[in-house]
């Protein structure tokens, strides 16, 4: 067969991969968990090139449909992809040391893994949802595998809500910036985002109150110590030009005790779905790398078992 042959045999098989691929996209399923609903995107390729699916989890207010661009890449990449959308979580049973604002949002993604049948998976995680997704890690400790959190939140030191939304709004208005005069590929994503920003600020105002506070008080320092010292493998990918979670104090609060491996990349704070291609092949190369990643064969209910 000729290269040219070939090349256009390649190319109709990525066209159809995608196709099919768009259409489980467009089929969500919804659950109804209390008198909340989520939102199910499950993504799975025809040549799965890891026996562990991914779930993807939005930050702040977002949903799957932010993020569409990077379940798609991922999912084109031969990973199963889910993600799980319920902006203010679920109805759930309060706990003793974390808040409810997150638990909510831990207990929607755990009713998601379950009523999928996904005993185990790798998790991603953008910004706020690396607070809550590293939580239901720690109370369900062996249905997550290895953690990916790009700009994460909850690694700030002492932080208070004046500093963050200042300088968040910094970071957005840098964004619309660049949208506007030099990148004009960002301004659908950004207006995607925008709107489902307000749709969930008016499905619940005092949630979205609570959830700004606990961007900023609660740390999850001591959480990734003890993740990784039950044998899971953290990365973090940080942009460089974040003002919502700066990189010299991110620097300053993270050490080796708490994650495997540090990625620093050009960008704002949402730079996941506004550069989605990029950004998930580079999940992908670290999820790569990770799965090599010798490791213990019991599990952590099995090791610390009396």
């Amino acid at each position: 067969m000729s290269t040219e042959g070939s090349t256009s045999l390649h190319q109709l098989n990525k066209e159809d991969t995608l196709r099919i691929l768009e259409a489980q996209y467009t089929k969500p399923e919804t659950i109804k968990v209390g008198k909340g609903n989520i939102e199910i995107i499950d993504l799975i390729p025809s040549a799965l090139k890891s026996d562990i699916p991914v779930i993807l989890v939005p930050g702040w207010s977002a949903t799957a449909h932010v993020l569409k661009e990077n379940v798609m890449t991922l999912a084109a990449l031969g990973r199963r992809v889910m993600v799980a959308s319920a902006p203010h979580g679920v109805d759930t049973e309060p706990h003793e040391t974390y808040p409810e604002a997150e638990m909510r949002k831990t207990e929607a993604l755990m009713k998601a893994l379950d009523h999928k049948g996904i005993n185990q998976a790798d998790a991603i995680s953008h910004s706020e949802a690396s607070i809550f997704m590293t939580m239901g890690a720690m109370i369900n400790n062996d249905r997550f595998r290895n953690f990916v959190l790009v700009s994460p939140a909850g690694l700030m030191g002492e932080d208070s809500l004046p500093r963050l939304a200042v300088d968040f709004a910094k970071d957005i208005a840098g964004q619309n910036i660049k949208a506007l005069f030099s990148d004009h590929s960002r301004i659908a994503k950004m207006w995607k985002a925008y709107t489902e920003l307000g749709k969930s600020m008016v499905a619940g105002p005092l949630l979205t109150v609570r959830e700004m506070n606990a961007i900023v008080t609660v740390h999850i320092e001591e959480i990734l110590k003890e993740l990784k010292s039950r044998g899971h493998t953290i990365s973090i990918i940080h942009t460089a030009q974040d003002k919502a979670f700066p990189m010299d104090r991110m620097q300053k609060t993270v050490d080796k005790t708490m994650i495997d491996g540090f990625v620093s990349v050009k960008g704002s704070h949402n730079e996941l779905y506004l550069k989605p291609q990029r950004m998930s092949e580079l999940i992908d190369h670290l999820l790569d790398a990770m799965e090599k990643k010798p490791r213990g064969s019991e599990t952590y209910a099995e090791r610390t078992k009396q």
